[in-house]
């Protein structure tokens, strides 16, 4: 296909744990970059090093310096499409719930304006299974659940912010006829992920892979699932291309597990003879944390066919290797 024919794609927040992803997954189906014209947006291009992510098509990908927390540095081209990702989610709660906001919220704003005003054609905006809610007990999270938000919590300021952020491209949608869909997006990991930050999945494996105990920081019966990165970047890749105007999919994992099953799990797949402690604590800031955060998945099943393609434990092996563990 010639260069003239390809969609052009820009993802915002391209060198974060989103943007990385999808580099991934163009690199592996190095097929698709006949197709795609690639263009990453971030704030910080100098520190980030694209051969690490994409060895073969490094030459043929863009990397830009843009904010969208000042519109005037985002890019004057024209896109086909654009991936909106550009959310600081491995700042835990180090990032002023203020500042978080206005990033979220503000920084949506400006993409959206931008986008009309240089008239591209469609979005695909990285929501997040948060906007559901902090107390939701065995049960599947599917896209018509009502938000069980505390409008007065600055816990849940990420999470309201995601939502309201959400009504924006619904109110561009009715304004200005902008075709857009809606990926909320639950726990997913991989290679990219960082092993230090409030991820738990990332600190067991880290635990693992120091060879010491592992640790749980609550009682362990917290409910999660987890997406691999590249199950992440081709769920979004088929909603940017094929999905309805104005939908919402849950983007995820539906094989739920226990954080002491996976735990466990890790210890196992490691060869780590150290254990497993669980503390049993709840969290300073994170009190109304999620005891069930899985999500239903069948809408995205039934509209483009098709399941998460890697198993739980081989994203863990992989990220492993990846970090040169040995057991």
């Amino acid at each position: 296909m010639g260069n003239d024919l390809r969609k052009r794609v820009l993802v915002i927040g391209g060198t974060g744990l989103f943007g990385k992803s999808i580099i991934r997954y163009f690199e592996k189906n190095n097929l698709l970059i006949e197709e795609v014209e690639l263009t990453l947006l971030s704030r910080n291009p100098d520190n980030f090093r694209l051969r690490d992510y994409a060895p073969n098509l490094h030459n043929d990908i863009k990397v830009l310096k843009g904010d969208i927390l000042d519109i005037s540095s985002l890019p004057e081209n024209n896109f086909d499409f654009i991936i909106h990702a550009a959310t600081d989610s491995t700042s835990g709660l180090s990032l002023e719930c203020l500042d978080r906001s206005n990033q979220i919220v503000l920084g949506t704003r400006n993409v959206l304006d931008w986008i009309i005003t240089n008239k591209s054609s469609r979005l695909l905006y990285i929501s997040s299974g948060g906007i559901y809610g902090s107390n939701i007990v065995n049960r599947s999270l599917d896209e018509n659940q009502h938000a069980d938000l505390s409008i007065n919590s600055i816990e849940d300021t990420y999470s309201i912010s995601k939502a309201f952020a959400e009504h924006l491209c619904f109110l561009y949608g009715e304004k200005h006829a902008l075709n857009f869909s809606i990926a909320r997006c639950f726990t997913f990991f991989g290679e990219d992920l960082p092993l230090n930050r409030h991820f738990a999945i990332g600190n067991f494996i880290r635990d693992a892979i120091n060879k010491r105990p592992i640790v749980i920081k609550g009682d362990g019966k917290t409910i999660r699932s987890y997406m691999d990165q590249y199950d992440l970047a081709n769920w979004l890749i088929k909603i940017l291309f094929h999905g309805e105007f104005g939908d919402i999919y849950n983007v995820g994992s539906d094989r739920e597990i226990s954080l002491f099953q996976l735990a466990l799990l890790i210890q196992n797949i490691a060869g780590n003879k150290a254990g497993v402690v669980v503390q049993g604590k709840t969290i300073d800031g994170q009190s109304r944390n999620r005891n069930y955060y899985v999500p239903d998945t069948q809408k995205f099943q039934t509209s483009f066919g098709i399941n998460t393609s890697y198993e739980l434990e081989e994203t863990i092996i992989r990220v492993l290797h990846f970090n040169n563990y040995e057991n």
